[in-house]
């Protein structure tokens, strides 16, 4: 994420304050020193205007209070739904299956039109328990073309397709935009 600090103008960051003992981590505060952060809730709302709006899933208050759950930095990741009209994105980050079961449990409203994979498309994340909680028409893959983790996994791409889920990676397809009026919506 400090490229994306570097290439576009962020008006805020919304994080879970997890620290990391990396030299990214340290440039990733250097970076964000001068925008707003807000630290993610299970629950918050976030407005971003026109009938947009963020809602935090994950981590759950408990889990992000709770040292142990924190060993792994998958378990901490934010997990959020975006709205707007009749659309729905759900953005995974490098949550894993273990955190997909806690939301499916959670009740919280998963289904959406959208679905950025978890974690890269790894075979650690993506069941197919979660696939049918949300639902997705389109799912977004965000992986380095010819990455030394080998993903996204052939396990994902399969999985995708048995359920008839249409897929773009960012390694083959290049850089998503969804273009929508919270009715219809465009995919460049």
């Amino acid at each position: 994420l400090v490229e994306v600090l570097k290439k576009y103008k962020v008006g805020q960051i919304i994080e879970n304050y997890t620290p990391y003992a990396t030299a990214v981590y340290a440039e990733w505060n250097k970076e964000k020193s001068l925008i707003p952060v807000t630290q993610a809730r299970t629950g918050q709302v976030i407005d971003l205007g026109g009938g947009a709006r963020i809602t935090i899933l994950y981590p759950f208050n408990s889990d992000a209070d709770d040292e142990k759950a924190l060993k792994n930095s998958h378990d901490a990741m934010i997990v959020s739904r975006l709205n707007y009209g009749d659309e729905g994105v759900m953005f995974m980050g490098d949550a894993e299956a273990k955190t997909e079961y806690k939301l499916i449990a959670s009740g919280a409203s998963l289904s959406a039109k959208f679905l950025k994979i978890g974690h890269h498309g790894s075979k650690t994340s993506t069941t197919e328990d979660f696939l049918k909680a949300v639902n997705p028409a389109l799912a977004f893959i965000e992986v380095g073309k010819k990455n030394k983790y080998g993903h996204p996994t052939e396990e994902i791409i399969r999985l995708l397709g048995d359920q008839d889920i249409r897929m773009l990676r960012t390694d083959r397809d290049g850089e998503v935009e969804i273009v929508s009026d919270g009715k219809s919506f465009s995919v460049f």
